[in-house]
């Protein structure tokens, strides 16, 4: 699994690889080498799929969604999600530390765009082997587009976490929503003009039983008040634990029951 400080020093480091490139295919050699260093990467065979729309409607609020091939269900570790051309491509990085008990089927959730780019989707699975699907995207300024309330108005709200699992026998749906501004560091105080210093939710995880089912390491390009949706493979009935901190140290947490058995 990648450290959070590993994470964070990917993040700050691609403010200056990718900020001036106006090339998508320049900005992904640079991220490729450094994500994944000389990895082979195989690409569209299959073993995931990406949904982003052609052309986005709101550049700061983009719907994306993943989905795995059925025969590489239980065998995905991890899942990074890049946005080439934004200031931190990393948008997120998906750890499973038991693949085949988290079983993750899809994965949906909202990001910033900053400028037309490719959005990818790599998948790693339990051998080391990559694989890669990217779709290109026309949207600009999502990185640093106001909030939707000020600063200190969108401070007063934060950390208020929904969650719910719904439970059948094919798969585990876990619907998590987290009240918080997610703010970049881009974006301007419409009352005091300076730029909001950045803050933003670092990670998410889903605990059952005391382990670790599944865990997201997030960074500015996923969109304010961050929501998530995981299909997963059929869990036991319980609680499930929903644990998240952001950049300040602050953490959040809630418990919900799998319901539908």
């Amino acid at each position: 699994m990648m450290s959070q400080n590993r994470f964070a020093g990917l993040l700050a480091m691609f403010t200056l690889l990718s900020g001036g490139s106006a090339n998508a295919g320049e900005a992904w050699t640079d991220i490729r080498k450094t994500v994944f260093g000389s990895a082979v990467i195989a690409e569209d065979d299959g073993v995931i799929s990406l949904e982003v729309p052609v052309r986005a409607e709101d550049a700061a609020l983009v719907p994306l969604s993943v989905k795995l091939k059925d025969d590489a269900v239980g065998r995905i570790r991890k899942i990074t999600l890049i946005v080439d051309e934004n200031p931190s491509p990393v948008a997120a990085v998906l750890n499973f530390d038991k693949p085949s008990s988290a079983g993750m089927k899809r994965f949906a959730t909202r990001i910033r765009v900053d400028r037309y780019t490719y959005v990818r989707a790599i998948a790693e699975t339990d051998d080391g082997s990559l694989h890669m699907n990217a779709k290109f995207i026309k949207a600009s300024g999502g990185c640093s587009a106001p909030a939707s309330k000020d600063a200190e108005a969108a401070l007063q709200d934060i950390g208020k976490l929904r969650a719910k699992a719904s439970a059948g026998n094919a798969s585990t749906v876990v619907d998590i929503a987290i009240r918080h501004p997610n703010f970049t560091g881009l974006q301007i105080d419409h009352v005091t003009r300076a730029y909001t210093p950045a803050r933003f939710i670092e990670e998410i995880r889903i605990v059952q039983a005391g382990q670790q089912i599944a865990s997201i390491e997030s960074g500015i390009s996923i969109s304010e008040n961050p929501n998530v949706r995981l299909e997963l493979a059929p869990h036991q009935s319980g609680a499930l634990q929903i644990q998240a901190n952001d950049t300040s140290g602050a953490k959040f947490s809630t418990t919900v029951s799998v319901t539908g058995f």
